[in-house]
């Protein structure tokens, strides 16, 4: 049984996060990535509808930058695979 940390598939996601990380952050700053993945991640944990989403993540980030939501719910997504890979593992 191989280790959660050496399991491929979750290094793979793990690089694939940091570089979605990395591009966000480039772009958009660390605090301006750090509010809008916060906001994302607690309006997906709450089940708030797809417009609400949106309209709160236009005020954040600003009608010209809401192209990264859809990096924003990558990185969610392969945190939330890679926390079901290690529980699987472990």
């Amino acid at each position: 049984m191989q280790m959660p940390e050496t399991d491929p598939q979750i290094l793979k996601l793990t690089d694939k996060i940091r570089l979605y990380r990395h591009r966000c952050v480039a772009s958009l700053g660390y605090n301006l990535y750090e509010k809008a993945f916060d906001f994302l991640k607690s309006t997906v944990a709450r089940g708030v509808a797809t417009e609400e989403r949106r309209s709160g993540l236009v005020g954040i980030l600003g009608q010209e930058s809401i192209g990264f939501w859809a990096i924003l719910d990558q990185i969610l997504f392969y945190e939330d695979l890679v926390r079901e890979l290690q529980q699987d593992v472990a």
